[in-house]
């Protein structure tokens, strides 16, 4: 590993300081030059547009690389050069980037659809493992691990190439059909008969990858029996938009939830104060791989049909945020 990769490894660059700071930018490649030793050497650093960041230092006076700055050694000149420019790297990575969870985009990534669609924060319990653990936050059962391990641990040979994996939980009799894919393995540290690992790479889509994510999600859902699986209650402020209306002009109407909602699972809109009451059902026609769900308004009711009261009466305390409908609720609403 060189000194820049170590250095960056978690770290992610805001262009706008790059440029900021100095940097030029040539073809998408942010370069800069400064100069170390009192002008005896130019060092030079780009970033890329993936956030790589390389560098070297050129000695002026010979025109030529000047390699002992990507080693330890007990010269000390060279040492006092490899310090100039390691204080240059350590500026420009406080000054210009910011840091990220893991090693990998690909990971990042998916962590930041795990934060937005499940709401949950990845953690390290470990001591002496660089890890994330992906938790449900409600349960706290685990449904994913991302970490760093040579790839010839996965591979069985000698290769100390460092890749980071996830680790993910799949239904047992599906197993052998992921091992089938480029960059899918039995499950490092965990039980191999229902967990995978995958290497983030970005060989295997983000796409493929979250829907995994999902299935794997599910087997840390605390189950409420008494809450119904595929109908939900959103509270909606008419002061701020008119839902109602909307569906009125157009029928259908592109939202993105909170919760994990699928297709055919069915909504109740409840509108706040001071109408206090259920005015509309909907179905879930779709939703799309980045989590937005089409509606589709199958009934419109009574500003007194579904009043909060009532609501009360069947299982349902308050409407403040989006939940599932109590079944004692549900079963009333088709009842009447």
């Amino acid at each position: 590993m060189s000194l820049e990769s170590d250095l960056f490894k978690r770290l992610r660059p805001n262009y706008t300081k790059l440029i900021n700071y100095g940097f030029k930018n040539k073809k998408s490649i942010y370069e800069y030059h400064s100069s170390l030793m009192n002008g005896s050497f130019d060092a030079c650093i780009t970033v890329d547009k993936n956030g790589e960041v390389e560098g070297k230092v050129i000695d002026i006076e010979l025109d030529e690389e000047y390699v002992l700055v990507h080693t330890k050694t007990r010269n000390e000149y060279a040492a006092q050069v490899r310090g100039e420019y390691l204080e240059l790297l350590e500026d420009i990575a406080k000054k210009c980037f910011y840091p990220v969870l893991c090693s990998s985009n690909q990971a990042n990534t998916l962590i930041q659809y795990v934060q937005k669609t499940y709401g949950d924060e990845p953690d390290n319990p470990f001591k002496k493992i660089d890890a994330c653990v992906i938790r449900n936050h409600e349960s706290k059962k685990w449904y994913g691990l991302i970490m760093e391990i040579p790839r010839g641990t996965l591979d069985h040979n000698e290769d100390e190439t460092k890749v980071e994996i996830l680790n993910i939980k799949v239904k047992e009799e599906n197993v052998s059909k992921y091992l089938e894919k480029e960059d899918v393995y039995p499950a490092y540290h965990m039980k191999k008969k229902n967990w995978i690992s995958i290497i983030l790479d970005g060989k295997i889509k983000d796409s493929d990858i979250k829907k995994w994510i999902d299935e794997s999600y599910q087997y840390t859902i605390l189950r409420k029996t008494n809450l119904a699986e595929h109908d939900w209650l959103i509270p909606a402020n008419p002061k701020y938009y008119d839902v109602l209306g909307e569906f009125k002009k157009h029928k259908e109407l592109t939202w993105k939830p909170r919760k994990k909602v699928k297709e055919k699972d069915i909504i109740y809109i409840y509108y706040a104060a001071p109408y206090s009451c259920i005015v509309m059902k909907c179905i879930v026609k779709k939703v799309d791989e980045e989590g937005y769900a089409t509606l589709r308004a199958i009934e419109y009711y009574k500003k007194d049909q579904y009043p909060l009261k009532e609501l009360k009466e069947n299982g349902c305390n308050t409407v403040r945020f989006m939940t599932r409908l109590p079944l004692s609720l549900k079963k009333y609403i088709e009842s009447k």
